[in-house]
């Protein structure tokens, strides 16, 4: 059974423990506190790898960690203040005959710009994770925190000045302070229900995510063949066959090899890939391969929804991988993106669409629909489109000469056209700015 980490506040820490229990969801878990908004991504740090889901007691405090840690590989959910929660408290304290709903302080909607007695009212309801869903937009982690301090402070001063009864919290790591300075303070704990829907939720999640990584994906690793003489064939692959078996062992990953022309096939699930690439930000075996070997290493890396797929995205990769003479690594992951250059300043995302009008340039130009893709994702980041080929040379780890070939090529099927030159040359004639008129 997979052990979850619940990270709460101490005045949570019982709650938890009694939902989890009344709820009936078998879940191993540990819990982990914290005390405010400044320490969760310390205490997150903590949790250990292996764990593979974090439910946090707020969608504030999961925000933090989603801020804070964007390439985090694990999953992180939180469960919140919920309508059934919300009302069930509203039935509490509405059985004071002295309730009123102007002097109760609810922090998360005076953040959110909701009254109370709107909220009580309304014959068209908004939810109340819809209103934290919209609120938690573009919000970064110091804001949070500020926020945190600013309900705190206004609990208190409207205590302090006799303007409110109840105080009314969904911040657990403010209930407990509150209630050391005296202010009469309810917590609004989320329902059972709703606990129970998150844990299914995350243990849904976390299978979803072991079938994916088990799933079998395919790395093809080459060097060059066109050695000058079989033997200088016969020893590069000896030394690449020496070099993948030393680092299997070394990192004790689950390959198996298959050879290939000029190379070999490695089969392996689709964990150890994300591994090796760092969720396709990098490549350990090109790093790997660069320490050790004093020839060019390309690598294909592919996923897919079947081994076939993955086979056939891993060999297209290799082959994009083979551009640069340099020794470089592609991936290309189940959606059909194809990402270039992994790790390096040229790394670059293209799609691999199958669109009319790139077909069509593509049979016209001489050159591959995956290079003029990638041509145009270079132009999208750079300003108004406008490249040179210094750029593309720099991004696709090219010459500037087949850069050139590029843009002509694509200036001829009227995929480009020249709209500038700049910068006068010691030798030569000025630089060429071209624009990309193909948006696909």
């Amino acid at each position: 059974m997979n052990k979850f980490a619940f990270m709460t506040t101490k005045y949570l820490e019982e709650f938890i423990e009694r939902a989890l229990t009344e709820i009936g969801v078998h879940i191993d878990y540990e819990l982990y506190l914290y005390k405010s908004f400044g320490d969760i991504v310390e205490v997150y740090d903590k949790i250990p790898r292996n764990i593979p889901c974090v439910i946090v007691s707020g969608r504030f405090g999961s925000g933090i960690i989603s801020y804070s840690r964007p390439d985090a590989s694990r999953i992180v959910m939180s469960f919140d203040a919920d309508d059934a929660g919300m009302y069930w408290l509203l039935i509490q304290l509405m059985r004071n005959p002295s309730f009123d709903p102007a002097r109760v302080y609810v922090d998360f909607f005076d953040i959110m710009g909701v009254r109370l007695s709107e909220y009580m009212f309304q014959r068209s309801k908004v939810t109340l994770c819809d209103q934290l869903t919209d609120f938690m937009k573009d919000m970064t982690q110091y804001r949070l925190q500020e926020i945190e301090e600013y309900v705190f402070e206004k609990h208190v001063r409207l205590w302090q000045e006799g303007r409110t009864d109840i105080s009314v919290t969904r911040f657990a790591s403010l209930a407990q302070r509150l209630e050391d300075m005296g202010v009469p303070v309810r917590f609004v704990y989320p329902s059972l229900n709703h606990v129970s829907d998150i844990c299914l939720q995350a243990l849904q999640a976390v299978q979803i995510k072991q079938l994916q990584q088990n799933l079998l994906s395919v790395i093809e690793v080459t060097v060059d063949g066109t050695a000058a003489d079989s033997e200088s064939a016969v020893e590069k692959l000896r030394m690449l066959e020496n070099a993948l078996n030393h680092f299997k062992k070394q990192n004790l990953y689950d390959f198996m090899l298959t050879p290939i022309p000029f190379g070999f096939e490695i089969y392996t699930n689709r964990k150890v890939v994300d591994e090796l690439t760092d969720n396709g930000k990098g490549c350990r075996l090109q790093g790997f391969f660069k320490e050790n070997l004093t020839i060019p290493v390309f690598v294909g890396y592919g996923l897919g929804d079947d081994i076939y797929q993955a086979r056939m995205h891993a060999i297209v990769s290799n082959r994009e991988a083979k551009l640069s003479r340099e020794g470089c690594s592609c991936l290309i992951n189940e959606n059909d993106e194809l990402i270039a250059h992994l790790g390096s300043l040229a790394q670059v995302v293209v799609k691999r669409g199958t669109y009319q009008e790139l077909k069509r340039a593509s049979q016209k130009s001489g050159l591959s629909s995956i290079t003029i893709q990638k041509i145009i994702a270079i132009a999208h980041e750079m300003e108004d489109n406008l490249i040179t080929s210094q750029d593309i040379a720099s991004k696709l780890g090219i010459t500037r000469r087949s850069a050139n070939r590029f843009l002509s090529a694509l200036i001829k099927t009227k995929v480009a056209r020249v709209v500038s030159k700049k910068g006068e040359v010691t030798r030569g004639r000025p630089e060429r700015v071209f624009k990309i008129v193909l948006d696909k």
